[in-house]
């Protein structure tokens, strides 16, 4: 016995493996806290990503909820905040989570700031031992998101000689009869003896209406300028319905002929009142309504150019730019060269969209509709230049339509359309896009 005692006093082996035993513990305690403070550092990063996601959630919604004109948009936003992150926050393993809460104040203008702040903690599986059952993890998160409320529309309405076509058919064939094919008997009939062609036009060549125009006026014939002046209206309330912002929208409306004519000058205020006193009124050309598109587009940029650019619609300062241009795509171009003391075209055809340029380098968003002609041979009859009959008749609308679709901006910016409610409705459209909010984010 004793010298089984001697010699594991004298064995070394045994000591080391004690040591080992003593010093085991607290290595192995040091590497699972470590493996806890790993864990916990990845919840607080998933988190915290769900926490970035959830604030931009809430602020999103809550703009969405604006422009979509719902009044509860606040509540919207904050419950799309807290949706959000509980479902982020439920897939991350071991934490204890209270309900987040999500501050979104009313917007400034058109821009939206929301706040998510969360408070939990995270179970540790190593800590325990050391009387450390539980680590509390919390953090925030905001998000802007600034919607491009602020938007400027300008309409181009073409009110040229050729706009002054009936607008339906049934106007068309009223025109027509109305303005029978020349005999004596039929040139008494017609004012100003113009029965001498037949035409579906009111040209305005009087100023005391004693022309087809005044003859459209006794026939109660609607006509497409008039559905022009129609639509503009229409869109223009739409604009006012639309609006959530004090003077976010602007517009501003002008004709076209040989020149540029403001006919409502660019308005913040969009008064219903103005528009129910029938401040929108296209003038009607009283003579030589010829269409210079080239002088046109030229005098617009010139007056365009001295307005606030174009911007990102940000702010009043800032606001984006469309210009809707509604047209039946003829245009008169232009030599040296008089008849009856006034300058004529030497040709006719659609218009050149490189007229369109200087507008769309300036940062305007440029719409066209191409307001296509209903009627057919031979109800549509031309009296002062035989040569446009291919166009307006349509056989020519394959050179028509590219020109047009390149002044657009886009190819979703062009339409085309004949019949009143067609008209109304794309121009309703085109407005729809020019005002659709995008955004821009910042954390």
């Amino acid at each position: 016995m004793f010298n089984f005692l001697r010699r594991c006093l004298k064995d070394s082996s045994a000591g080391v493996a004690l040591t080992f035993a003593l010093t085991a513990i607290p290595v192995v305690g040091v590497i699972g806290v470590g493996i806890d403070l790993g864990l916990a550092t990845q919840a607080k990063t998933q988190l915290n990503l769900a926490t970035d996601a959830a604030a931009l959630a809430a602020a999103k919604r809550a703009a969405d909820a604006f422009s979509e004109g719902r009044p509860n948009y606040i509540a919207v936003g904050e419950t799309a905040g807290k949706e959000w992150f509980k479902s982020q926050a439920g897939t991350v393993l071991g934490t204890t989570l209270q309900d987040p809460i999500v501050t979104l104040p009313p917007p400034t203008g058109g821009v939206f700031t929301s706040q998510v702040t969360y408070r939990g903690s995270v179970k540790p599986y190593f800590a325990p031992i050391f009387g450390v059952n539980s680590v509390a993890l919390s953090g925030s998160s905001s998000a802007t998101i600034t919607i491009n409320a602020y938007i400027s529309v300008t309409f181009l309405l073409d009110n040229s000689s050729s706009m002054l076509i009936a607008a339906t058919q049934g106007g068309i064939s009223t025109m027509v009869t109305a303005t029978p094919y020349p005999d004596k008997k039929s040139r008494d009939a017609v004012p100003r003896g113009l029965g001498s062609v037949q035409c579906a036009y009111a040209c305005h060549w009087d100023a005391e209406n004693d022309d087809y125009y005044g003859l459209a006026l006794s026939q109660n014939v609607k006509l497409r300028l008039d559905v022009l002046t129609e639509a503009a209206t229409s869109a223009i309330q739409l604009m006012i319905d639309q609006r959530k912002i004090d003077k976010q929208f602007s517009v501003a409306v002008y004709n076209f002929a040989k020149h540029l004519t403001s006919i409502y000058l660019e308005d913040t205020d969009l008064d219903s009142g103005k528009i129910a006193a029938g401040k929108i009124k296209v003038p009607l050309v009283s003579e030589n309504g010829d269409t210079d598109f080239p002088t046109v587009m030229t005098e617009l940029f010139t007056a365009s150019a001295k307005a606030l650019p174009p911007g990102d619609g940000s702010s009043p300062t800032k606001r984006r730019k469309a210009l809707i241009i509604v047209t039946d795509g003829m245009a008169d171009y232009y030599k040296d060269g008089k008849k009856d003391g006034r300058v004529i075209p030497t040709s006719e055809g659609p218009i050149d969209p490189a007229n369109c340029t200087k507008m769309k380098n300036l940062g305007y968003s440029i719409y066209v509709l191409y307001t296509t002609y209903i009627a057919t041979p031979p109800d549509l009859m031309l009296h002062f230049d035989p040569k446009l009959e291919p166009y307006i008749k349509g056989i020519a609308t394959p050179a028509m339509v590219p020109s047009l679709q390149s002044c657009a901006s886009a190819p979703a910016n062009y339409a085309e359309a004949s019949d009143p409610s067609a008209i109304n409705a794309a121009m309703t459209r085109m407005l729809q896009s020019a005002l659709s909010n995008g955004g821009r984010y910042t954390q």
